[in-house]
């Protein structure tokens, strides 16, 4: 299974949810789970993306994806994006890491829903989540 979260490293938003992914991470890597931050920016290279690391503590892997192949695949178009893939190749859930970010500069004090998780309780037991999408709230990809 795989967490596959779009990131831009001028995004905010998306500088923010590392923490989260981590402590995400943490728990579900020992099910099976791997977690990557896929950068969809065509100018992405590999010294940004272990800035990005360096700076955000990112836990996780780090790709690049130029031709934006994986982001069309996924229908992706905001950062942070995140989608929960089962091992065979469904999307479990896409959308928004928690609710923390209610709308670009709108934020909860405390996340009070947190989808992915609750996504990777439900598929790592064999379930689908009950909740499928939450549309991401972030910076669009151009």
């Amino acid at each position: 299974m795989w967490v596959v979260t779009l990131l831009d490293p001028e995004c905010p938003l998306s500088r923010q949810h590392v923490h989260t992914l981590n402590r995400l991470r943490a728990v579900f890597s020992a099910q099976g789970v791997a977690f990557v931050g896929l950068f969809p920016q065509f100018e992405s290279t590999p010294a940004e993306r272990e800035t990005f690391r360096q700076q955000t503590g990112a836990a996780f892997a780090l790709a690049g994806d130029s031709g934006r192949a994986w982001t069309r695949r996924l229908g992706g178009t905001i950062t942070p994006e995140v989608f929960v893939i089962r091992r065979d190749g469904v999307v479990a859930y896409s959308g928004a890491l928690d609710d923390w970010a209610v709308s670009l500069g709108q934020k909860r004090r405390v996340a009070t829903r947190h989808y992915v998780r609750e996504a990777l309780e439900a598929a790592t037991s064999g379930r689908l989540p009950a909740t499928r999408r939450v549309g991401p709230v972030g910076c669009r990809i151009e």
